[in-house]
């Protein structure tokens, strides 16, 4: 089948950029054409970036790291991900060749908080002939308003199946769909460690923790010390330009493959990412994830899920650095990423078979 997956891909961000690697990866091993429907929400002029002084100052001292930055996630996208012709609207959209499937997901492209609406090429609100389903589509929050919800069951009326990646979510969803909503791992649980190992860049460092956050606090520091002085180890931040005293290296002007390369060749990973967090578990490294403002609920949702609620650091309790035996949760392991692929599978078989 030829299959077009609609999320965001474009932001330079590890996480973003390979759950939808992941995704279309995983569906090509499934015999699939895919392709990633080549939409950015800043595109359209709807969202404005700040135009403060200060942040005009900043993007001009910055402008040479993201550039090297953006330089790395544009060649990853053209070697790794099939796009379409670019599109800014839903006319862009109905103008492109035909497919047989469209999927919106995963990440937060149900988020109008976000996005500033319901954006509709998000929900698939266009015309086509194609069938539609989401996979692990997000709203990212717990404040679901009833007129939010009522539009998402609209809008959703003719997906043959319906997937978020929340379990909060599917429970405030389900009662207004009229199918059964599924809660599903995002789509890097999709992939194993070796298909991730293919890509990754190897760092040119070892006996390193490596820092990996988006939101830098103080006690990210004093845990990383901490952890590294007992631990023997250096310490690799990637999350500063300049280097803070104590760290070893910084590495900021990282892309997708560094990324992973870091996180494998780390002996300890120290992160209040999702996706760090994520990456840390797949490729089964010793992690502590802390405090993470917004993004909290999602790590504490997939360390629940997979029996590593101890690998959570709260602030203020006592903490004692411990290994992580993997072994003792494979079978937590293949059933989170078991039931995602089951969900994929039997919803394109039923298209199929339609």
């Amino acid at each position: 089948m030829k299959i077009r997956t609609v999320t965001f891909f474009k932001e330079n961000n590890s996480g973003a950029v390979l759950q939808a690697y992941a995704l279309s990866h995983y569906l090509a091993l499934l015999g699939n054409d895919v392709e990633i429907l080549n939409y950015d929400p800043f595109w359209s002029g709807r969202i404005k970036d700040s135009n403060s002084l200060k942040d005009r100052v900043k993007a001009v001292l910055l402008y040479p790291h993201h550039k090297n930055v953006g330089r790395k996630y544009r060649l990853f996208r053209e070697k790794f991900l099939s796009m379409t012709p670019i599109v800014r609207s839903v006319e862009d959209i109905e103008e492109l060749s035909d497919c047989d499937v469209y999927i919106a997901g995963s990440d937060q492209i149900w988020n109008p908080y976000l996005l500033g609406c319901m954006d509709d090429i998000f929900f698939l609100n266009f015309t086509t002939n194609a069938r539609k389903m989401s996979y692990a589509a997000s709203y990212g929050r717990d404040d679901f308003s009833e007129e939010y919800l009522k539009k998402v069951a609209q809008l959703t009326s003719d997906y043959s199946s319906i997937s978020v990646r929340e379990n909060n979510f599917k429970t405030a969803l389900n009662p207004l769909v009229g199918q059964d909503v599924e809660c599903v791992s995002d789509p890097v649980f999709l992939l194993n460690a070796e298909e991730y190992r293919r890509i990754k860049k190897e760092p040119k460092l070892s006996g390193y923790l490596l820092i990996y956050t988006k939101s830098y606090t103080d006690d990210i520091w004093e845990y990383a010390r901490y952890i590294a002085r007992k631990r023997n180890l250096k310490i690799v931040d990637t999350s500063k330009i300049f280097k803070k005293k104590g760290v070893n290296f910084v590495r900021a002007n990282i892309g997708p493959e560094d990324f992973l390369g870091l996180i494998d060749g780390a002996d300890f990973v120290l992160t209040n990412s999702f996706h760090g967090t994520a990456f840390s578990i797949i490729l089964e490294k010793n992690f502590y994830a802390l405090s993470a403002g917004a993004a909290n609920a999602r790590i504490e949702s997939l360390l629940e899920h997979l029996d590593l609620k101890d690998r959570q650091i709260i602030k203020g309790a006592n903490f004692e650095i411990s290994d992580i035996d993997y072994n003792k949760i494979v079978q937590q392991r293949l059933k989170y990423t078991g039931m995602a692929r089951s969900f994929l599978e039997k919803s394109l078989l039923g298209l199929r078979d339609n």
